[in-house]
């Protein structure tokens, strides 16, 4: 959850150079192999894949961190999925006191589902 909050924290600009330097590395290796690739596609697909990432991680990490306190695995997947997009709505709420940034909907939808989708692996895995 630091590690969101830090991620959520850089100004606009910070984030947006970030995941426009993987955008800019993903568009020269599709052009050695010859794709054209639309910049502005590709960068909005890198923050939704690194939105849904994040969260992926941090629903895994709170079932893990339940079941291996001896938690029933359908209550640790309640929780774990209250929790991780709880987090999701309050990072979004967050970015509204950074410059640069926005709260955005589709964001807390990209990262519940995420959430969402650690906890019905660790779940069914079990």
């Amino acid at each position: 959850m630091a590690v969101i909050f830090l991620l959520s924290h850089q100004q606009g600009s910070e984030s947006a150079n970030l995941s426009g330097n993987i955008t800019a590395i993903i568009i020269k290796a599709a052009s050695v192999f010859g794709f054209y690739v639309e910049e502005e596609l590709i960068h909005s697909l890198i923050r939704s894949l690194a939105h849904f990432l994040v969260f992926f991680v941090l629903g895994a990490l709170w079932y893990v961190n339940f079941r291996l306190r001896g938690m029933e695995s359908k209550r640790a997947a309640i929780i774990s999925a209250i929790i991780g997009i709880g987090y999701a709505a309050a990072d979004e709420l967050h970015q509204l006191l950074v410059p640069g940034r926005a709260c955005e909907l589709k964001d807390v939808f990209i990262d519940s589902m995420g959430v969402l989708l650690a906890v019905s692996l660790g779940y069914y895995i079990r």
